[in-house]
Parts: C-alpha cells; structure tokens; sequence
C-alpha cells in the first residue's frame, strides 16, 4: 500500500528558520561554537560602523550570549544607529544578556556573523556595539537538523563505535565520539532514529575531526554520500522532526 502523500500546504524546506541552519550549541563557548561554521567565512576588517549590515535593516538573525546554555534567540536586524546595531525578537521580546554576544545574520548574498558587546535596551530593541571585524558566507548554510541522540558508527573492517550526534544537515553530519583513531577521507556507515520519524542509515566519509574535553571527546565531521531516495528520506526527517504535523505523512517510495 502507498503511504499517503502530504498536503501541498504542508511545511516545506523553505520553512525553516535561520537558526536550523545553525549546529546545536552543546554547551560550546561562543569562540568554539563559531570556529565550527568558520571554513567557509572570509575575514573583513572594520574601521567604521559596517555599511554592509546597515543596509539589511530587517534581516533574519540568532543572537548567542556567553551562557553555554544560551541555543540562540531568533531576532530581526532592525538597522543601525548611532549608538550601535538594533535588534528586535518580532512576535517574541528578546532577553538581554549582558556581555560580548555572536550574532548570525542571513543576508541576500549570504550570511554574516561577527562578535559585538551589549550596550543597552530600548523599548523593544537590543543595542550592541559595532563589530570590529565582519565574517562573511558567500552562501547560505545547509539547513541542519537541530538533534541530538545516540549513534552507531560502522568501519569498512567491521569495528562498531557509539557516538553522539552533533547536528545533521542535508549535505553533513557532525557527532561526538569516543575514538579517535577515524582517519580523514575514511569511509562509514552512520546509522540513528529520528524519534517518532523514522531511521537514518547511510554512507559518509571523514572531512574534520578536532579533540574536545574529556566529556566530549572527539568532534567528527563527515559528508553524507546519499542516493536520490536517501536524500529524499532525509528531506523528510528534517521535516518531520521540526514539524509533528508530518510524523503520518511518510515520503512515498520510489517507483
């Protein structure tokens, strides 16, 4: 029997939010936090208040404080002033944290993130001081499943690991383990449930690793290697686990 098909009003990829693009914290400092997205930023350097960012007023942003806890507060750019940048939290007031803050910004062509220092609140915006220094993504992050849970991990010779997922993304894949002996370039299988949505199983090889603390332990980074109907699979688990309302609305197989 075919699973049934979803509606077309139901949520698409083009739904998501900026902060599903962004990894899941783990209690990171904000320094360790943004060097995991750093690869693709180009360094620019301010000497006055960025005109790049002043001409966004409106713009998608996450704002993180130094709490570890912190998963980041949506907001939106609401434009320069003279005593600094303003953000707005929309339908939902934001917090004040006082401190240094890393904030992401999705841009037309692309995407900012910069770190500033809190200066005040006015009404309903949060005054941060401009940015000494501008990181910019020709491109927009892939969107990335905000999910953490166990995983297995499986080598070519047969050895099994555990892991922890990290963040997972329609092109990658990131996750703690215990082991550090996987080698760049090396091939596995990943294999985690997405809870109430279905399984994951797939192909990946190794593009990063970095050595955390003795809770953590190793960061893998890895790209997934998916076939059409992987990749539609995925498509779907992202989906579901952001939005309950699919969770009986299955993809349909590949004819």
């Amino acid at each position: 029997m075919t699973p049934p098909q979803t509606d077309r009003d139901d949520p698409t990829l083009e739904d998501a939010g900026l902060r599903d693009f962004l990894p899941l914290r783990s209690d990171l400092q904000i320094a360790d936090y943004h060097a995991l997205l750093m690869d693709d930023f180009q360094r620019i350097i301010l000497d006055s208040l960025p005109e790049p960012l002043c001409r966004v007023a409106g713009a998608a942003a996450v704002l993180f404080s130094t709490d570890t806890a912190d998963a980041g507060q949506p907001a939106i750019f609401a434009g320069c002033s003279p005593e600094g940048l303003r953000f707005s939290g929309g339908a939902l007031p934001l917090r004040a944290h006082p401190g240094k803050h890393l904030v992401f910004l999705e841009v037309p062509e692309g995407m900012y993130s910069f770190f500033t220092d809190f200066r005040a609140q006015r009404g309903e915006h949060l005054l941060f001081s401009p940015p000494p220094i501008l990181y910019q993504r020709p491109t927009r992050l892939a969107k990335r499943m905000r999910l953490q849970g166990p995983l297995i991990l499986l080598r070519k010779n047969g050895q099994q690991y555990a892991g922890m997922l990290h963040d997972f993304s329609l092109t990658g894949a990131s996750f703690f383990t215990g082991t550090d002996t996987l080698a760049l370039g090396e091939a596995l299988l990943i294999d985690f449930d997405v809870a109430e949505c279905g399984r994951c199983e797939t192909v990946v090889t190794v593009l990063r690793k970095e050595a955390r603390d003795a809770r953590l332990k190793h960061l893998v980074a890895v790209r997934l290697l998916l076939t059409k109907a992987q990749r539609k699979k995925v498509e779907y688990l992202f989906l579901c686990h952001k939005y309950p309302q699919l969770r009986n609305h299955p993809p349909a197989p590949e004819t």
